[in-house]
């Protein structure tokens, strides 16, 4: 491999990382903006969240929009090999769930923004990684996101399982922190929204990456999705308003923007900052590389919010809720690499297809041979886009 390869698969680690403090900031950033503008009602700080972030997605979306429409070069007298063909154009017929990605980006932010303050950001994402990966998992028995197989072993199968003691070990943590401030049930309650927003981030992963395939435009996509997110947080928070004692007059009493700093209204930027690097980079760096140095950013992001007790923090760390998180990446790194001890790809009848996977790094298609142990179970991995083309994965909001 090339210094330049390295050079540029570094990078894209780096700013997967990145998105991952992004998405973890984003949280803190939105729960602090309700407490100290909004009223104190977390989902307002969700929809101020989607309304920075539509704002973003759309000005993207738009100038990705202007940049093919000026680079599209179709001379009249082009050969018919250089026509493109009809399977390049988009696919505009296909279920209706493929439309619901906004749906979860709404669930994911709003348990984000209502459980953070509960048991701390490190017992979240540490529950919200492990969600995500069990989910994801089950998922991938029905839904071929990206078209490549893979035997489900003892091997990933103990990968989640330690994702799931990380997580525990968190809570626990949280629970037996010595200042007290977080009790059994604040912690439980953290940990459940945080298994809640893993797995509506594995939903949504497979809802708009199936989309993505279909359009042919990530842009396109992630800005429906958030769209769809503002459009349901907005009816939320209108129902909670006139639901709340004293009526909707009062709590628009409570709301003064002035109370609380500007960069607290940047939370909508973190978050399409996730999204668009869950759109960009797993091409450079694979799906693997991505999924890892994004859990990476987000349990250090974590760690370091708890620890200095900002943007709602817990204001402490200890020795379990740190093993838990390196748990957790532990089991994550695990569960996106093959099993060592299986032999190589030529043993187990592992053959990659390059006329499918497009020639993307770290999209490689794996077919299997059929299995000799009737017990051998066939899941399919978001490895590769199973429409052949060079489309990375539309990534779960953040």
């Amino acid at each position: 491999m090339s210094s330049h390869s390295v050079l540029v698969q570094a990078t894209a680690a780096l700013l997967a990382a990145f998105a991952g403090a992004a998405a973890t900031t984003a949280a803190g950033l939105d729960g602090a903006l309700a407490r100290e503008s909004l009223a104190g009602v977390g989902i307002y700080g969700a929809f101020a969240d989607f309304v920075g972030a539509v704002v973003a997605s759309g000005i993207i979306a738009g100038l990705v929009a202007l940049w093919q429409r000026a680079n599209k070069q179709q001379p009249a007298e082009a050969s018919a090999a250089e026509v493109p063909s009809s399977d390049d154009e988009p696919q505009q017929s296909g279920p209706l769930w493929q439309y619901c990605g906004g749906v979860c980006g709404a669930i994911y932010v709003s348990c984000a923004v209502l459980g953070s303050p509960l048991g701390g950001f490190s017992v979240l994402f540490a529950a919200a990684v492990a969600g995500q990966l069990v989910v994801g998992a089950i998922l991938d028995c029905f839904f071929a996101v990206g078209g490549a197989q893979s035997r489900i072993d003892t091997w990933k199968i103990g990968a989640l399982a330690v994702t799931v003691l990380g997580a525990i070990l968190s809570a626990v943590g949280a629970l037996l922190s010595d200042d007290g401030t977080i009790t059994a049930a604040n912690a439980a309650i953290g940990a459940v929204l945080g298994l809640v927003a893993g797995t509506a981030v594995a939903l949504q992963t497979v809802a708009n990456t199936r989309l993505a395939e279909r359009l042919n435009s990530s842009a396109t996509v992630t800005f429906f999705s958030i769209s769809l997110g503002f459009v349901i947080t907005l009816i939320v928070c209108i129902i909670v308003t006139f639901a709340t004692e004293g009526g909707a007059a009062a709590t628009v009493e409570q709301i003064d923007a002035s109370r609380s700093s500007p960069a607290l209204w940047l939370g909508g930027i973190g978050s399409v900052c996730a999204v668009s690097a869950g759109a960009t980079l797993p091409p450079f760096v694979g799906v693997a590389g991505f999924s890892v140095a994004l859990v990476a950013g987000q349990l250090a992001t974590s760690l370091g919010l708890d620890a200095g007790g900002v943007l709602g923090g817990s204001g402490s760390v200890d020795a379990w809720r740190i093993v838990g998180a390196v748990i957790v990446f532990v089991g994550a790194a695990c569960a996106q690499t093959s099993n060592p001890f299986a032999g190589n790809a030529a043993a187990s009848g592992v053959q990659s297809d390059p006329k499918r996977d497009g020639g993307i790094p770290g999209h490689d298609v794996i077919d299997f041979a059929p299995a000799s142990d009737s017990s051998d179970i066939v899941l399919a991995s978001a490895s590769s886009p199973s429409s052949g083309k060079n489309q990375g994965p539309v990534a779960a909001e953040p």
